[in-house]
């Protein structure tokens, strides 16, 4: 998984924001091991949400980032 967000997000990411390579392999790091730790969350978690539900949760904290009030 950490090969896909290097290969398909972080180019696109860099380009804005002239991430360097480094701080782009520690960012796939980051996201990998975020979506995993959602994931163990979610199938440690009873009543679980359906799968679709946790798609729309992932999907929205992947495209909005990080947003800490």
């Amino acid at each position: 998984m950490a090969s896909f967000f290097q290969t398909k997000m972080l180019p696109e990411l860099q380009t804005t924001t002239d991430m360097d390579q480094l701080t782009s392999e520690y960012t796939a790091r980051f996201y990998t091991s975020a979506i995993f730790g959602v994931l163990q969350h979610w199938l440690q978690k009873t009543p679980r949400q359906t799968p679709e539900e946790m798609s729309q949760i992932l999907r929205t904290i992947l495209v909005n980032g990080l947003a800490i009030k």
